[in-house]
Order: C-alpha cells, then sequence, then structure tokens
C-alpha cells in the first residue's frame, strides 16, 4: 500500500509539472507569434466604444484600409466601460495607439498629462485646407491652452469623427391633441410650460385609455443641466474654474423652473427608484416633449408608431437658444510605435466613406462639411423631417468646459441632481450653495497643490530591497540554527515543495500589491499616467478621511445601516432554514438543493432579477404590497378616521425603495436580495446541526426540555463556533458590498445618479479611483477598511470568550 500511495502521489506531480510547462509554453508560444507578427508588418490598435451598428461600421473600415494597405494589420477593441479600460492601459504602459476621446471628459486631463499626440503637425503635412473641410467649431473643441485648462486654442490632439447639438424631440400626435402649434421657428421656456401643461391635461394616448401622458421630460444629467442652464443665460462659472456662479440669478432661474415643473404642477416627468425610463416613455406615444437631447436618439425613434420631429431647445432672458457640442475624436497615443501609420488610419475613418456611414445610421452629425450637408445625412423622406437644424444649431453652439478636477460634476450630481431636482429634499438654491462650499473647500485642500514633490520611488525601491534581503538572510539564518533529522528535513522539503507556488504567489500578487497600495495612499495619483508622475502628499489622503468629508461620512452610515440590517436577519434565516432541512423527512435532498442553488448565481444577474421586482410602477412586489394595503390597513384607516396630521386620512402606499424613501428603504432592499443567497449559509449550518451529538437531546428531552428550551440550550451552543465563523465572515462581506450597489445605480440613472442612500463604502472607493481618478486617497479608504475589519473581528473575538463553546477544549 505504501509502495501504490508513493506512485499515485509521483503521477500527481508528474502531471502538476506537465500543466505548469504546457500553460508557461501556450503563453510563450502566443507571444513569440506576437512578436513575429509585429516584425513582420505595422500592427495598429484602435480603442472604442458603441453599440452592434457602430462596431459594424468599424468593422466595415477596417477592412477596407487593410485591403488597401497590405503591410499593416489593424485590431479593433470595443469596449462597454471604456474610461476604465483605456486608463487602465494606460497605467499598464501599454496604451492603444489611436482611441476615441470626448471633449467633455478626460479629454483635458489627458492633454496636460501628455499622454495625447500633438496632431498640428500632421495637419500641416496634408495642407492648409485640410483642417478647413471640418466645421472648425469642432477643431477648436480639441485645441487644448493648458494656461487656461480650456478648449478652443492651443495644439490639436483629435480629429473629430462625428459630434451633435442638442434639440427638443416632440410627439406631433400628442402636440395636435393638445392643439399645441408645434415651434419650429423657436419657442421661451414660458411657452414650453403652457405646452407640457396642456399635453399633460390630456390624460391619457389618445386611442390608449390605458397610457397616462405626461407633458415632457427635462434629463438632469450634468451636462444637459448646464446648457439649460445656458438657454436662460445663466453659467456655472465666471472666468476661471475657481470662480462658481452656480447661485447666480438667472442659474438659478434655470435650475428653479425645472424643480417647479417637476414638483409644483408636475408636468414634467420625475423618474425616481426603479421606474419606468423617460426614454421609454416617449419611444411608447406618452410624452409630448423630451429634451435637450442629441442626434443619438435619431435611429431608436425611426422605429417609433407616431409622428414625430425636432424643434429648437426653449430659451429665456436671451435673444435665441443656446447648444452645447456634443463631440468626440480620435486621439493617438503619445506612446505610440505607429504614430505616423496610425494618422494614416485615422485620416481614412474620418474620411467620406466613414462619415457617410455615420450619416446614413443616424448616431452623429458627420464632422465633414460636404458630407454633412448632403443627401448622406439629410435627404427627402428621412426623419426627422426637420433634420437640418442639428447642424443650424451650430451658430450659437458651445463647447462643454468642466473643471479638470472631476469632483465638481460629482457634488452638482450630489446636491443638485439627486438631491433637489430629483427627491426635492433641498430647494435649488440651498444645493447651489452647497455646490460652491463644497467646491472652495476642496480648492483650498492641500491635496490639490500643483507645486507637491514627486514620490521618491528610487529611495523607496532601494528600501524596500534592503528589507526584503534582510528579512531572507534573518529567515536563513535561524533556520539553520534549528538542527533537523533526516526525516524532519525530509517532510520540511516536502511541505514548502506542496506551499511554495502559493507562498510565491502571495508574495508576488497579494503582498505586494498590498505593499504598493499603502506607497500610493501616500500619493496624489490620477492612475492615468505612469507611477512616476505620482506626487507625495504624506498623511494627506488620511487626514481627508477623517476630516468633514460628505461622501466618507455619507458611506460609512449607509454600511453600519446595512451591516446592523443584514448580518442579524441573514443568519437568523440561515439557521432556521437549516434547522428545516435538518428534518428526516422524505424528499428533504431536494429541498436543500433548492435553497442552496440561487446562492451560486452570479451577483449581477441576482441583482438584474431583483430590479424587475422592485420596480416602482411594474414591479411584482409593490404591486402585492398595495394590493395587500388597498385591501386591508387602507379601508382601516377610512374606517376609524385615522389621519395623516395634514387633515386628511392616512393613506400608506407601496415604498419608492431607490428613489424618495430610499433613505429608510434602500438597505433593507439590498437585505431582501442578499438573503436570496442564504443557502450556502444554510449549507454550513447544516453541517453543523448533522455533528450535534443525539443522545444530548436525548437527555434534555429525558429532563422535559421542550423543542424551543433544546434548541437554546442544546442545539445553539453546540453549534456556537459555527455561529461566530459565520457572523465575523458576514459582517467582513456586508462591509464590502459593491456590486447590488453598482448595478441598482446604473438602473436608477447611472453613474450620476449619486444617491447617498447607495453610496456604501466601497462603491465611494470605487467612485474615488476609477471616477475621479484620486488613486491615493482611493488606497488611503482601502487601508482605512482593513484597519476597520481587523480591529472589529479582535473585538469580536475578544467579546466572544464564553459565548463560544469549543468542545474540544472542554
Amino acid at each position: 500500500m505504501h509502495a501504490v500511495g508513493r506512485f499515485i502521489r509521483w503521477v500527481f506531480i508528474a502531471l502538476g509539472a506537465v500543466l505548469v510547462v504546457w500553460a508557461f509554453a501556450d503563453v510563450l508560444t502566443r507571444e513569440v507569434s506576437r512578436f513575429a507578427e509585429d516584425t513582420a508588418g505595422t500592427r495598429l490598435r484602435i480603442l472604442f466604444w458603441g453599440d452592434n451598428r457602430e462596431r459594424a461600421i468599424i468593422d466595415e473600415l477596417i477592412a477596407a484600409y487593410e485591403e488597401a494597405n497590405p503591410g499593416v494589420e489593424v485590431e479593433p477593441l470595443h469596449a462597454a466601460d471604456f474610461d476604465t479600460k483605456l486608463k487602465t492601459m494606460l497605467a499598464s504602459g501599454d496604451p492603444p495607439d489611436a482611441f476615441y476621446m470626448p471633449a467633455e471628459r478626460l479629454f483635458g486631463s489627458m492633454s496636460e498629462q501628455g499622454l495625447l499626440l500633438d496632431l498640428d503637425p500632421y495637419a500641416a503635412a496634408e495642407g492648409d485646407a485640410w483642417l478647413d473641410r471640418f466645421y472648425p467649431q469642432l477643431i477648436d473643441s480639441f485645441r487644448w491652452n493648458e494656461e487656461t485648462h480650456r478648449s478652443g486654442a492651443g495644439p490639436l490632439y483629435g480629429i473629430p469623427k462625428g459630434f451633435t447639438t442638442t434639440v427638443c424631440y416632440v410627439n406631433l400626435d400628442l402636440f395636435e391633441a393638445a392643439g399645441v402649434p408645434v415651434p419650429y421657428d423657436g419657442w421661451t421656456w414660458d411657452e414650453y410650460a403652457d405646452a407640457v401643461a396642456k399635453i399633460q391635461a390630456l390624460g391619457t394616448v389618445p386611442d390608449r385609455p390605458t397610457r397616462p401622458v405626461y407633458g415632457g421630460v427635462i434629463q438632469t444629467w450634468d451636462w444637459v443641466l448646464m446648457s439649460h442652464v445656458w438657454t436662460f443665460g445663466g453659467d456655472y462659472f465666471a472666468g476661471d474654474f475657481t470662480d462658481p456662479t452656480v447661485d447666480d440669478p438667472r442659474t438659478l432661474e434655470a435650475l428653479q423652473f425645472l424643480y417647479d415643473r417637476r414638483f409644483e404642477d408636475g408636468t414634467v416627468y420625475n423618474a425616481t427608484g426603479i421606474a419606468q425610463a423617460e426614454d421609454e416613455l416617449f419611444r411608447l406615444g406618452q410624452v409630448g416633449i423630451i429634451g435637450a437631447m442629441g442626434r443619438w436618439k435619431v435611429p431608436t425613434y425611426r422605429q417609433v408608431e407616431f409622428r414625430w420631429d425636432v424643434v429648437p431647445t426653449p430659451h429665456q432672458n436671451i435673444p435665441e437658444t443656446v447648444s452645447p457640442i456634443v463631440t468626440v475624436c480620435w486621439s493617438i497615443s503619445a506612446e505610440s510605435e505607429h504614430p505616423d501609420e496610425t494618422w494614416e488610419l485615422l485620416t481614412f475613418l474620418c474620411g467620406p466613406r466613414g462619415q457617410a456611414l455615420i450619416a446614413e445610421l443616424g448616431l452623429e452629425i458627420p464632422s465633414l462639411r460636404a458630407v454633412a450637408e448632403s443627401e448622406s445625412f439629410h435627404a427627402e423622406g428621412m426623419q426627422p423631417a426637420n433634420s437640418p437644424l442639428f447642424i443650424e444649431m451650430l451658430e450659437t453652439a458651445r463647447p462643454i468646459q468642466w473643471p479638470l478636477q472631476q469632483e465638481f460634476t460629482r457634488f452638482l450630481n450630489e446636491e443638485m441632481q439627486n438631491q433637489s431636482l430629483r427627491l426635492a429634499e433641498q430647494t435649488p438654491a440651498q444645493a447651489a450653495a452647497r455646490v460652491e462650499s463644497r467646491w472652495a473647500n476642496l480648492l483650498e485642500s492641500p491635496l490639490k497643490d500643483p507645486d507637491l514633490p514627486p514620490m521618491p520611488w528610487r529611495t523607496l525601491t532601494i528600501s524596500l530591497g534592503v528589507l526584503v534581503l534582510i528579512a531572507l538572510i534573518t529567515a536563513v539564518l535561524l533556520a539553520r540554527r534549528q538542527k533537523l533529522g533526516r526525516i524532519d528535513a525530509t517532510e520540511e522539503r516536502t511541505g514548502w515543495s506542496f506551499v511554495g507556488l502559493w507562498v510565491a504567489g502571495f508574495l508576488l500578487f497579494t503582498l505586494g500589491p498590498m505593499a504598493l497600495s499603502l506607497l500610493l495612499s501616500l500619493t496624489s495619483w490620477e492612475a492615468t499616467g505612469p507611477l512616476s508622475a505620482a506626487r507625495y502628499v504624506g498623511i494627506g489622503n488620511y487626514e481627508r478621511v477623517f476630516s468633514p468629508d460628505e461622501s466618507f461620512d455619507k458611506s460609512v452610515r449607509v454600511t453600519l445601516y446595512y451591516t446592523l440590517l443584514a448580518v442579524p436577519i441573514t443568519q437568523i434565516l440561515a439557521i432556521a432554514v437549516a434547522l428545516l432541512m435538518n428534518l428526516s423527512v422524505r424528499g428533504i435532498g431536494i429541498f436543500r438543493t433548492a435553497y442552496f442553488v440561487p446562492s451560486v448565481v452570479s451577483g449581477v444577474a441576482l441583482v438584474t432579477l431583483w430590479i424587475t421586482i422592485f420596480d416602482n410602477t411594474r414591479g411584482i412586489l409593490n404591486a402585492a404590497i398595495t394590493w395587500t394595503l388597498d385591501h386591508s390597513l387602507n379601508p382601516l384607516f377610512d374606517l376609524l378616521n385615522i389621519g395623516n396630521g395634514a387633515g386628511e386620512t392616512l393613506v400608506l402606499t407601496a415604498p419608492d425603495w431607490f428613489g424618495t424613501d430610499s433613505r429608510w428603504f434602500a438597505s433593507p432592499a439590498l437585505v431582501i436580495m442578499t438573503t436570496w443567497g442564504v443557502g450556502a449559509a444554510m449549507v454550513i449550518y447544516l453541517a453543523g446541526l448533522k455533528s450535534v451529538p443525539r443522545s444530548l437531546h436525548e437527555a434534555a428531552c429525558l429532563d422535559g426540555a421542550g423543542p424551543l428550551r433544546r434548541l437554546w440550550n442544546v442545539t445553539l451552543p453546540m453549534i456556537s463556533p459555527i455561529i461566530f465563523f459565520q457572523v465575523v465572515m458576514a459582517i467582513i462581506a456586508s462591509f464590502q458590498i459593491f456590486t447590488q450597489a453598482f448595478v441598482i445605480r446604473g438602473a436608477t440613472g447611472g453613474i450620476g445618479n449619486t444617491n447617498p442612500d447607495l453610496l456604501f463604502y466601497v462603491l465611494n472607493l470605487y467612485d474615488e479611483a476609477f471616477r475621479f481618478h484620486n488613486m491615493g486617497y482611493a488606497s488611503a479608504l482601502a487601508w482605512v477598511l482593513f484597519a476597520a475589519i481587523l480591529a472589529l473581528t479582535l473585538l469580536i473575538f475578544k467579546g466572544s470568550k464564553g459565548l463560544v463553546h469549543y468542545e474540544g477544549l472542554r
């Protein structure tokens, strides 16, 4: 038997060695093949986003370009999460040769970091008239001035591939039914208010009595709100970005107008929580006006059954309306190994053929004058009939300008978009004051000092290397002092052969990144450039964590609220289910499987399922709650004449889980989602219950103990180590909740919907790292979380003495 065991052991060792060798050989072969391909010709990589229709256009253009240029191979990289993908590639030192670059985000920061190639020399080589083929407003959108930190002047960093201005989409059938003239020649916001009131008065869609009508929809995305403010003659800044004017009278007039339409007369639809999407309502013919919106809605709206068209956005206090220029360019990485070939590729992608395909699709307006003003963009009978309006709006259009510090949009979204215009928890004037106060505090922060010294990476690397060397020498010396016999030495070598690879992997891929994260917490680094660009701030990030930081405070409060609900509820439920599954009844295995299987469903799929359940308007949960209330409590309140304090009978309604009622109901909703996966904990508890000696229960029965007494005095003490383990793990998991909140945020308005009741700690950490590029501060948040979990775990261990029964230690 000993020989057989040794043979089997060596067989597994050999198989493991073969597998490792094969894995390394496979990777090496692929890298050699890639290197051979690179040396055989020019290989370019381009990164872009878009739906399948836009992707098909890119693929078609690449195929045509490769056919005309046999020595060039183009690898298209499509990314749904474009910003994260691009920043990851840049930080890794392996950027794509060319990539999409939106004018309103990333462009300024990446230009000033030297990550984009100056394209003026290439444009000049094409001839003096080459740039004149494009609309000048688009070319100016991709020139960046490092002194003013604005676009409009300076080097050219991109070739515009397309653009859109913004207009209002109108339902002509509802306009006709309400007797409202279609404002093709322009209108004011007062006329808009009158129009949406008349459309709202229709009540339901003509010939569709089950579909209610809403007068209008005005999106609250940050740049849409800015353009809305422009149409009233206001702005967010006067001069440079240190002087915000969010509280300017005209700016407040614009925001108050939207507030009144949403909450005073209700003629503008306000989607809160998980509700029917505003765009979907327009496609169903239930909205009279939606806007300001760009050209990208045209392909979708061409599929609707009612008549529609586009009209200018209303204006107030100014002679004519104004529109933002929403545009995207192709930029070339400053680190590209083939800039000349990449330029040639981009001139082809942005040439007449590609622009004509874009025009026919309808997602955007071609940036080439000749194509935009041809029948490819607008022909007789092509929807919308008023398509030339998009180009006419260029006369008064202006680029979207944001500060390089992206926290301004965060403050705007949190205070104005969410707390004021979505939830009505503060007036626009109060929100404006808070935005300006938070912005002033940010600018005064020493972390934003442009003269911060560089991080001394060389000194730190040498110091770390010396420490590691000292640790290794010390470990070797200590090991040599211990004399081992032949058997012990063999066992030690065998043990190291088993754990050696794991230890190496732990040091390289876990401990190493942790050490780097600790060092990064002492820096200010945007993560879009190399580590050498990091600036040393000392403990400044930790000081910011423990100074008045509203986002940090909110994230801690929300996380603690969830933890206090989730841990006891899920553990009690898991124990209860385990007790049921421990019964000796026929078919119990089927029930055990049924309870366990949901716990293996992926987080995103699970949350997507629950989103449909928590839908305010069509969700099954709110439908059940509403039916129950209407047939039980509400009739009782009416019968007993119980009032709500305002002279009216009290009427209970189903909660808006992630909207107006999110302060109290968002975390309970996530707890309900979490209970779906109690099967995993149930299995562990079930194993513990199986290990409880039957003799103890029999002895308790003889002493007259009932079921509850046996549960409390026998069962729970015997499985107390398992309960202790499960509680500790549940607390750690609750502090790290991310997926559910992240997916729900996307379902309730995207990342612009910074509802504080969904801002869990790890979600806030993610935002700081990947939305606002504060990788140093995010690293500090991670280490604070690590310290908090460690301290809490140690306290639980200390407080568990006398409560946890370890049978083997008695």
